[in-house]
């Protein structure tokens, strides 16, 4: 009996149902019980579902159509209807052709990509094979495609009814018939590649009932593929099969596909890794980050299984939910070492006990050496001997584990001392495999299976999340508040999991709770530092910590000059940030100091250009009681610095003490007290081993303040000044310091404050006699070292940090050196930066205004530091708005500066870009392209003397986008790309919430606008407000100039009510800035001409003219001649009178196109209401 419509239906949607219900457990299974993403093969997975949900919504289509009948072929001679319809319905055929095929072979790569991901690497005949698979597979579906296009061109000659001009029936059958062949070919390999690994696997239980199910579906399916060509194309009857026959063999074909591809992805419900040999170290994987694979011995079990006693305390560390993705690897390969390196406490040691529990099956015996002495290596290995009824001794052990016939297991535990030599402990023979744990990272070459090691850094934060929770006997299941203590717990420990398991234990045993853990392992820190020697060793508080001291006892015993370097280096590394601390912090320590002294001699060498003899004998004299005060009370004592660095300045030898540092760090490395990256030649240090190694129980308060003394220091000594240290090299540097600055700032603090309120309890008379006493003795390195700290914060755009160390430096030099010095003047003008940055012009402009009166006096107003005085003072005076002035400084500048220097010098194209970004204020068309002309000149010759990505460069770039959004027109062509790269290099460079980054965002917002690109825009500007807010303050200049552009983009949009609101909200706000100008901040006055262009479109006339009048008035009070925007807002005040006088008012938006109104932030494309 032959299939009808109703049997189709049911067959389709029955699997699809089947296939339906195994993506969503899986999907639960990923999201919902693992929360992780979805890998690869679940997309394809999805993706092959949703394109059987389109092929089976086509034969509903049909179905209703009244074709799916008995008797009506392909040819449609006998469906009732007309010719239209049956020209529709064989195109509809020859449309569905494609998603069923493409079904196939989604199908295909869902099951490829779990292939992908179980076949590990190192098994690299098998990978062949897949790979050679997936280019037959990708091949097949390529010319299938090309077949289904091209056997008959054009293509409506697949669903036309001219006889004449048809596709032939046999050239049609050509295609199937080679499309099937393609696709089955495919199905044998893809069905051929399982028994390549299934033979290695011992498995049992539902995980065979499993596969054995999963690959008895597949025969199925080849089965029935085989019955579907037979019967569709095999037989010469095509023109007599019903469509409803061909689409129920297609579909069933198809749908047990789909379900076959889907049933792979349930292998984790199994628990793979409790039945299957193969995926046993999957457990040992949530342990840690692993980088490797390994291998064990074959599967040939039988005797004694021998496995020490030594394991880690409290629950098992090994976690059986991460089992989604296991790795197997071959028991069949050659014997193999593979060493297991990772800082102490990350569960090595667990992880090879637990692997020689879980896969005790495989091996006659396992066998455990400790290494951790010379004297321990011999003992156990006596031990071995015993056990095999020999004489106790090395020898004895090894020889007989070299002869052994049966499969052995050697664990080789803590080899972390270099002076044993490991390979000699390595047993000869094929028979065994040996596992080594260690702290070096050097054993790493003893490995010789697959990618030959695994490293140990600690446990992802949501496997450590778990641990904890179970460890601690949390009560399932974890609530979101649960759940987000123990995260915090897991952060705090650094997901490391010796550390993680004492932690449950406490919480378990009622010491602490969840909640409170973290102050319990604060007090617990205190109780180990207070505690004595013999009461740390048995204290269970101090296990975790105790095995660091032992690497810090031995690097001390050693002796060596290396070993006392990173002894020092270590001390220094726990007061920075512990994460990507780069080796350039040393290294520059050591050779900035030479390039600082020649700078010194040059700037000493400098002649006087102005002031005479005589004058600078008085400013001498007048300097010399406080440098006299500054000698008698100065700090005699040797430098704060290490013994590395004072070595190296004293000596010359800077070659050879970087060549120390190398070393040290190798010793450090070595011991895994901290981690090297390779790629970027930087350290880190897992969190506890920093807390460690800045608190351990022998360093003391007093030794924990001068360490983080000493480390600020030398990461001061790292940085540079200007004029030094200004590459690009340098800046990029110079910005990868902010954490350690902060962190180093933040220890000074905290050691600062214990030491004195220490001094105020123990002592209160004396703390109190020498509070009175104030501090006579100068440190000039500690000013130089705050100096340098607020470069770091203001290039970061930390200002306010910058400002609060600045004042320090300031009131340091003026009070020992002099407003008049060079060094005080740098700082204060540097201070004034600071201050425009916050938006305090205001004080910006009263100290700059000093130092420039200051350099006049004493250098003459020629000289290069007057120059750069009046400079910032001219671009302070912008950010006022008192343009006039801005741009007469700013010239006087650029003309002496063109006397004295190359036309393409740093100080040259400076101020070429400050003068450009002051003309565009005076509106007029030749300004903007005086403007242009200027920044394009600063930015071509940025380019080349400070590098394309330099912040000066980006500045300039960012200022001549905007002077071309004025000009519009032609301008335009080039400026979107310009801005763009700006602002990723920002991005990039500065992170997303640098305010300089904000503002490249705003500014690319009115680049957009500019070329209606509106919704972008917008989008751009809702992104950087909030940020905004949070880091500049809501009454910042530059945070209201965000707000304005949001209005100016929705009043492109037409959204004049929320325009209105938010320029209201401005305009208020903009009268009350610290850089104001009275109420008539140019800011202001450009906010208020947007808001009399929005009353106007809201059809507000009246209060349209009232805002003209008061932004006319504005304009007239801070001009000295009228202001072009003062003009037009006067003819568009006139327009609106006129209108309002004739009655020609409507209120709907759309009719205000008869008043014009003056453009702020860039040329109008089409828009009669601007000018």
């Amino acid at each position: 009996m032959a299939p009808g419509a109703s049997e189709l239906v049911i067959s389709e949607w029955t699997l699809i149902s089947l296939s339906t219900a195994v993506i969503a457990a899986r999907i639960y299974l990923r999201l919902g019980i693992q929360k992780r993403r979805l890998l690869g093969s679940d997309l394809w997975m999805t993706a092959a579902w949703a394109m059987g949900i389109v092929v089976a919504a086509f034969c509903i289509t049909f179905i209703r159509m009244g074709v799916m009948e008995h008797g009506i072929d392909p040819s449609l001679k006998a469906y009732d209807g007309s010719k239209e319809d049956k020209q529709y319905i064989r195109k509809l055929l020859w449309i569905s052709t494609l998603p069923f095929l493409t079904s196939f072979y989604i199908c295909k790569s869902a099951l490829l990509c779990v292939y992908l991901q179980v076949i590990p690497a190192f098994m690299t005949s098998r990978r062949m094979f897949l790979w050679a698979t997936i280019g037959f597979v990708a091949v097949s579906y390529l010319i299938t495609i090309i077949l289904f296009f091209t056997t008959c061109t054009p293509v409506s000659r697949f669903w036309t009814l001219d006889p004449n001009r048809q596709c032939l029936t046999s050239s049609w059958m050509i295609f199937v018939r080679t499309s099937w062949a393609l696709n089955f070919a495919g199905d044998v390999f893809i069905f051929a590649l399982p028994w390549l690994i299934v033979p290695d696997l011992m498995v049992k239980g539902w995980l065979r009932v499993g596969i054995y199910f999963t690959f008895l579906l597949g025969l199925i399916n080849m089965v029935i593929s085989i019955v579907r060509f037979v019967k569709l194309y095999g037989g010469g009857n095509e023109g007599e099969i019903s469509l409803v026959t061909i689409h129920f063999w297609n579909s069933l074909d198809l749908y047990i596909g789909l379900v076959i591809s889907c049933l792979p992805s349930l292998r984790p419900y199994f628990n793979l890794a409790t039945e299957s040999r193969a995926f046993n170290y999957v457990k040992g994987k949530t342990t840690s980050r692993l980088s490797g694979h390994t291998a064990t011995a074959s599967t040939q079990s039988s005797g004694v299984v021998r496995i020490p006693s030594k394991s880690a305390p409290g629950p098992s560390v090994a976690s059986t939910d991460r089992l989604s993705e296991p790795e197997p690897y071959d028991m069949d390969t050659l014997p193999g070492r593979i060493p297991s390196h990772g800082l102490g406490g990350s569960g090595k040691t667990q992880f090879c006990c637990k692997f020689a529990e879980d896969n005790r099956e495989s091996f006659w015996g396992v066998f455990w050496i400790d290494a951790s002495t010379s004297e321990r290596v011999k003992h156990t290995l006596g031990a071995i001997a015993k056990t095999a009824g020999l004489e106790q001794n090395e020898k004895s052990a090894l020889h007989w584990l070299s002869n052994l016939e049966q499969n052995w297991l050697l664990i080789i535990d803590n080899a972390d001392d270099d002076n044993i030599p490991l390979e000699k402990y390595f047993p000869k023979g094929n028979r065994g495999n040996v596992l080594v744990t260690t702290r070096n990272p050097a054993y790493r070459m003893h490995g010789n299976v697959g990618r030959r090691w695994y490293e140990f850094r600690g446990l992802e934060l949501d496997e450590a999340t778990q641990l904890l929770l179970k460890a601690s006997d949390s009560p399932a299941p974890w609530d979101e508040v649960c759940t987000s203590l123990a995260l915090k717990i897991t952060e705090a420990l650094g997901a490391l999991a010796l550390a993680i398991v004492h932690a449950g234990t406490a919480i378990r045993e009622n010491l602490c709770s969840l909640k409170n853990y973290l102050d319990y392992y604060s007090r617990s820190w205190r109780k180990i530092r207070n505690a004595t020697l013999t009461e740390k060793s048995t204290a269970s508080d101090a296990v975790v910590y105790s095995t660091w001291e032992i690497c810090y006892n031995r690097l001390e015993q050693k002796g060596t000059e290396a070993a006392l370097d990173a002894l020092e280096l270590l001390n220094m590394m726990a007061f920075l940030h512990w994460e990507t601390i780069p080796r350039e912090i040393f290294s520059r320590a050591l050779r900035n100091s030479e390039q600082e002294s020649k700078q010194n001699i040059e700037v000493s060498a400098q002649p006087s250009t102005h002031s005479s003899w005589l004058v600078a004998l008085f400013d001498r004299l007048r300097e010399a009681p406080t440098a006299l005060l500054a000698l008698l009370f100065r700090n005699q004592g040797p430098g704060i610095l290490p013994k590395l660095i004072r070595e190296a300045w004293q000596c010359g030898g800077v070659d050879n003490a970087d060549d120390r540092i190398r070393l040290a760090l190798k010793e450090l490395v070595q011991m895994s007290l901290i981690i090297r990256n390779d790629h970027t030649d930087t350290y880190a240090m897992h969190p506890i081993v920093h807390r460690w190694a800045r608190e351990r129980p022998k360093m003391r308060l007093a030794e924990q303040a001068l360490w983080a003394e000493v480390t600020g220091r030398v990461l001061a000594a790292s940085i540079l000044l200007p004029p030094l240290g200004t590459a690009a090299a340098d800046e990029k540097y110079h910005i990868s310091l902010l954490s350690h600055v902060m962190h180093v700032q933040d220890c000074r603090r905290s050691t600062t404050e214990a030491i004195s309120n220490a001094r105020r309890y123990t002592n209160r008379v004396f703390s109190w006699i020498i509070s009175l006493v104030p501090d006579l003795a100068p440190d000039a390195d500690k000013v130089r070292m705050y100096a340098k700290f607020s470069l770091i914060y203001a290039k970061c755009g930390y200002w306010k940090e910058a400002e609060e160390l600045l004042k320090e430096v300031t009131g340091f030099l003026c009070r020992y050196l002099g407003p008049q010095h060079k060094r005080s003047r740098q700082a204060l003008l540097f201070l004034s930066t600071v201050y425009w940055h916050l938006g305090r012009s205001s004080d910006a402009a009263m100290i700059q205004s000093s130092v420039l009166q200051t350099c006049v006096s004493h250098l003459g107003r020629s000289h290069p530091d007057t120059l750069r005085a009046m400079a910032e003072l001219g671009r302070t005076r912008w950010q006022q708005g008192q343009y006039t002035v801005a741009r007469d400084l700013q010239e006087e500048v650029l003309r002496e500066l063109l006397l004295r220097l190359p036309h393409d010098s740093a100080d040259v194209l400076e101020a070429k870009n400050n003068l450009g970004l002051t003309v565009l204020k005076f509106w007029k068309r030749h300004h903007f392209e005086q403007a242009v002309r200027l920044h394009s000149e600063a930015v071509e010759g940025m380019a080349k003397v400070h590098g394309p990505d330099h912040e000066q460069t980006l500045a300039a770039k960012e200022h001549l986008c905007r002077a071309a959004v004025l000009l519009g027109g032609e301008h335009l062509e080039s400026v979107e790309e310009l801005m763009t790269e700006v602002l990723e290099t920002r991005r990039t460079k500065l992170g997303k919430e640098h305010p300089y980054t904000l503002l490249a965002m705003v500014n690319m917002a009115i680049v957009l606008t500019a070329m209606g690109q509106y919704k972008k825009a917008e989008d751009l500007v809702l992104e950087g407000l909030p940020v905004a807010d949070r880091t500049l303050g809501r009454d910042h200049i530059g945070t209201l100039f965000g707000r304005q552009t949001h209005a100016a983009i929705l009043l492109e949009r037409r959204e004049y009510a929320a325009a209105e609101r938010i320029l209201l909200q401005v305009a208020e706000s903009q009268k009350h800035m610290a850089s104001h100008r009275g109420d008539y901040h140019p800011d202001r006055l450009g906010a208020l001409i947007e808001l009399a262009r929005c009353s106007f479109a809201l059809g507000k006339i009246d209060r349209a003219v009232a805002i003209c009048d008061e932004a006319i008035y504005g304009l007239d009070s801070i001009s000295m001649e009228e202001h072009p925007l003062a003009i037009s807002l006067r003819v568009s005040r006139s327009r609106m009178l006129e209108l309002n006088q004739s009655s020609l008012i409507d209120h709907r938006p759309e009719q205000h196109s008869h008043a014009i109104f003056p453009f702020i932030f860039f040329q109008p494309r089409n828009d009669t209401t601007a000018l």
